[in-house]
């Protein structure tokens, strides 16, 4: 059900649904004259709003407050961002005359389907005329006019004028931010369309010479560019895909193609063409293939065999080439030398497992579990845990659940945290004897903290225990063990919210300590939401004749500080049910 507009948006409900730090950043964007209201009545607010990129926000009157929308990614993700914040602003300081306004406006929404009815109505010479001077002003249109006029004349003029397209639209003179780099992204996928379209046309072998341009281009642009949303791979995936149906069509000679793919792939850090040896196969044939290895081998000899003891290098050095040869040796099928490749580096013990991993996935388990073995004896003092895992699932499905166990209380004795808790628990689950080890694991950390607590130089408190028995659901346990030995303020909190349905008496000092200090701490939002958690608990244990009290008491304590007498005003009513 529709409401008044009017009556939900107020500067009060829009602070509320912001946050203080995004409503500043709205103030901004509205007092620098970023919003355009397109359309105000009574129920609802359509606008644009933006700084270097626009985006359209709905804002709308319900029975149940107000509703927003906004297309920006923040908005995507229902957040009221700052886009609602400046076009909320913009509302309430418009003439009040503007919102009535549409409602009496009777006249005809000119749509596109309307808009192409009179252009055709145009005499041609009109049409082109103010077409060209709209495209004086508009840079994407005069693109668009230029390669439609290139697509309708010769095939050389057409290629020309795609790669002089797709060569504009990756251009990066300075970094491109993170808010800017959907429109560059967009841009340049618009000049793919070109590529694509030329391809549809027939023109195979001018596309493989664009795509490969196209590909190196883009590396290098892309180190320019916030790519958090990840347009780069689906860039780089269109231009691979249809340079391989190019080369599908056109068949161009295997032997030059083998150079070029093994130069690019070579030539990036971003993948491009690393896996040639086995996409392109069918292309290359028995010719291009031979090129292809006899090139990649010339590299490959070139890479000195790295061993745990030995200085590194420079990894990335070797790291393109070593992905080629990978690719060649999972094309031939061949394990063994698939795991001669691996085996030129042996600096760390990721090596160990993925030959591990390689000779697991071939059935020859005792092959896997040597190089695991080997691997564990060559860093024992590796942490990530991932080649421990790998050798005790080998023992668990070898039934010998001992072997399995110890490496990972090994790993826990180590490095004792959540993580490893929780690794020992699968283990000793799958040889059921978790309760053994359960009590070994917490009587060992109880032990660490004893000494730790004699040491007058370390404070030490019974966090992790109270981690531990949380993450079991063990909260009782948890609770003791926090008002024994103390705990994290987000465990503490934590904790108190998960057992305020069976003990609320435990949960009221909680929540009160935590709202002053929310209120201390210039967070009035959170303070307020505390207040009401107190409150609520108050009723529950049939104390609501303590509230008046209490919260009278914490607004004459506080009230100097204006935003949170605002915040503890507008909340008032719910405070007091």
């Amino acid at each position: 059900m529709s409401g008044n507009l009017e009556q939900a948006l107020t500067d009060a409900a829009v602070r509320k649904l912001s946050g203080e730090q995004t409503y500043q950043e709205g103030v901004v964007y509205f007092s620098q004259g970023c919003v355009e209201l397109l359309k105000v009545t009574e129920e609802n607010v359509r606008a644009i709003a933006g700084g270097d990129l626009d985006s359209q926000v709905r804002l709308a009157a319900s029975s149940d407050g107000l509703e927003y929308q906004c297309d920006c990614p923040s908005g995507s993700e229902g957040a009221f961002c700052q886009h609602c914040v400046a076009v909320g602003l913009a509302f309430l300081a418009r003439p009040v005359s503007q919102t009535k306004q549409p409602i009496r406006t009777k006249a005809k929404t000119i749509t596109l389907v309307a808009a192409q009815k009179v252009m055709r109505s145009e005499d041609k010479e009109t049409v082109v005329k103010q077409l060209f001077e709209w495209a004086k002003d508009d840079k994407q249109l005069r693109d668009r006019i230029v390669l439609y006029a290139a697509r309708r004349s010769d095939p050389e003029s057409n290629a020309a004028a795609v790669r002089k397209s797709f060569e504009k639209a990756i251009q990066v003179r300075s970094h491109i931010k993170y808010r800017k780099s959907g429109e560059w992204a967009r841009n340049v996928q618009s000049a793919v369309d070109s590529i694509q379209h030329l391809l549809d046309d027939g023109h195979s072998s001018a596309v493989i010479e664009i795509c490969e341009s196209a590909l190196l281009s883009l590396c290098q642009s892309i180190q320019s560019v916030d790519d958090s949303d990840g347009h780069f791979a689906k860039i780089k995936d269109r231009l691979m895909n249809m340079h391989k149906i190019a080369c599908d069509e056109s068949r161009p000679d295997p032997a030059a193609l083998a150079t070029r793919l093994l130069d690019i792939a070579l030539g990036n850090r971003f993948g491009v063409f690393q896996s040639a040896a086995e996409t392109y196969a069918d292309v290359l044939g028995e010719r291009g293939l031979r090129r292809y290895k006899e090139l990649a081998q010339l590299e490959w000899d070139k890479v000195p065999v790295r061993t745990a003891g030995r200085e590194r290098y420079f990894r990335h050095d070797y790291s393109r080439i070593t992905q080629v040869m990978r690719s060649l040796a999972r094309f031939s099928g061949d394990i063994e030398q698939l795991v001669e490749v691996i085996s030129r580096d042996f600096t760390e013990e990721h090596c160990h497992l993925r030959i591990a991993e390689v000779y697991r996935d071939a059935g020859l388990y005792d092959k896997a579990l040597t190089w695991a073995e080997t691997g564990l004896a060559s860093f024992p003092e590796q942490h990530d845990g991932k080649l421990r895992e790998f050798a005790a699932e080998e023992y668990h499905r070898r039934k010998q659940h001992a072997k399995a166990i110890d490496l990972m209380w090994t790993e826990f004795f180590k490095w004792p945290h959540l993580g490893t808790f929780r690794k020992l628990k699968v283990h000793a689950d799958k040889a059921g004897e978790w309760p053994e080890w359960r009590g070994r694991a917490l009587d060992e950390i109880r032990l660490r903290i004893s000494r730790a607590k004699q040491n007058t130089h370390i404070g030490c408190d019974h966090s992790m225990l109270v981690e531990f028995l949380l993450d079991e659901g063990d909260l009782e346990e948890a609770w003791k063990e926090a008002l024994d030995g103390g705990c994290t303020r987000d465990l503490h909190l934590q904790l108190t919210i998960l057992r305020e349905a069976d003990h609320p008496v435990d949960a009221l000092p909680v929540y009160r300590n935590f709202a002053e200090n929310a209120i201390v701490n210039g967070r009035y939002d959170d303070g307020v939401e505390w207040l009401e958690r107190a409150t609520a608990v108050l009723k529950r244990l049939d104390r609501s004749a303590e509230i008046p009290e209490y919260l009278e008491r914490i607004y004459v304590k506080y009230k100097a500080k204006k935003n949170f007498s605002q915040r503890f005003n507008e909340r008032r009513e719910w405070l007091y049910l």
